[in-house]
């Protein structure tokens, strides 16, 4: 299959759990860090569309970031 139709970011329809295109999975209130190592650690409060970036976008307590962005704890 072609990697530009696998390799996307996903996003139930509950919008409680969203996969990065590295096929990793990541849920609401999940501890995770943000690439930015000086951030620490967030818990994911929400996901929600970016229609502009064709991306997830997902709140965390320490801000928002693209999903593929996100570091599992």
């Amino acid at each position: 299959m072609n990697n530009i139709i696998t390799n996307q970011n996903f996003l139930s329809v509950d919008q409680k759990t969203a996969r990065n295109s590295y096929d990793e999975y990541f849920n609401v209130d999940e501890i995770v860090t943000h690439q930015d190592e000086t951030v620490g650690k967030a818990n994911i409060l929400s996901f929600e569309f970016d229609v502009l970036s064709n991306e997830v976008l997902v709140k965390t307590t320490k801000g928002s970031a693209y999903l593929d962005y996100l570091v599992k704890y």
